[in-house]
């Protein structure tokens, strides 16, 4: 099982769920931009960016509560 760096929202790698995602095209080429830049694939961009606003939304909630 991984552990998680973000706070518990990661789970174990066998309790990964796929979807199909449709992006506009300019969103698509900026995740695009940001995976190149950072050496990873789109997929595992698109984790990163998730996972950022995650914990964003959870540290802006006990700001605000």
């Amino acid at each position: 099982m991984l552990v998680s760096i973000y706070e518990g929202i990661m789970e174990a790698e066998t309790d990964e769920k796929r979807i199909t995602l449709r992006l506009p095209a300019d969103v698509h080429a900026a995740v695009a931009r940001l995976a190149d830049q950072d050496v990873r694939s789109l997929n595992a961009e698109i984790l990163v960016l998730l996972r950022e606003a995650i914990i964003a939304r959870k540290t802006e909630q006990r700001t605000t509560s």
